[in-house]
């Protein structure tokens, strides 16, 4: 699908582009990172590739996503970028 305002890789599973409903289910819970586990997209249908663009140490081991407000910091940020 190309990629995030951040740089991050979007890569979605062809199901999201092919059908007019999807219906995904799972258990969701908060992250100390911000955001929730189980976000949707992040799990099974997004592409290895895609998640690693933003699940690194680069982006999570980042001073600015261990050390700052979980609303705000930079590891919410390239989430936020790729679902949007």
């Amino acid at each position: 699908m190309g990629y995030s305002r951040l740089g991050n890789l979007v890569e979605h599973n062809r199901i999201l582009v092919d059908y007019d409903l999807v219906i995904y289910t799972g258990g969701v819970q908060p992250m100390k990172w911000g955001g929730y586990a189980g976000t949707v997209v992040a799990v099974g249908l997004g592409s290895a590739r895609s998640i690693a663009s933003h699940h690194n140490v680069g982006v999570i081991g980042h001073k600015e996503s261990c050390h700052a407000d979980p609303g705000t910091h930079l590891y919410r940020a390239h989430k936020d970028a790729v679902f949007h």
